[in-house]
């Protein structure tokens, strides 16, 4: 499912509805996945709101190497 979730990020998915109508998965899932990554530092959040709409947030992929949690950065994918 991570992978999935990259997949529509580099495809230019960013707020969680585009993720979730992209991918058909639970919310609850969907939401564990994008805390994961965004700890991970693949994906960055960030607020944003829409007239007339409570606050939300988008998700960006990040520059660089992602770090694992308390530890060092992960290697860069073979080619990068």
């Amino acid at each position: 499912m991570t992978f999935l979730i990259l997949r529509e990020a580099l495809s230019g998915a960013t707020r969680f509805a585009q993720f979730r109508d992209a991918l058909g998965v639970a919310p609850d899932v969907l939401t564990d996945r994008l805390s994961t990554l965004v700890d991970y530092g693949v994906l960055a959040r960030e607020p944003y709101q829409e007239p007339g709409s409570r606050s939300r947030f988008a998700y960006q992929l990040t520059p660089g190497r992602p770090r694992a949690p308390g530890g060092p950065r992960l290697p860069a994918a073979v080619g990068g």
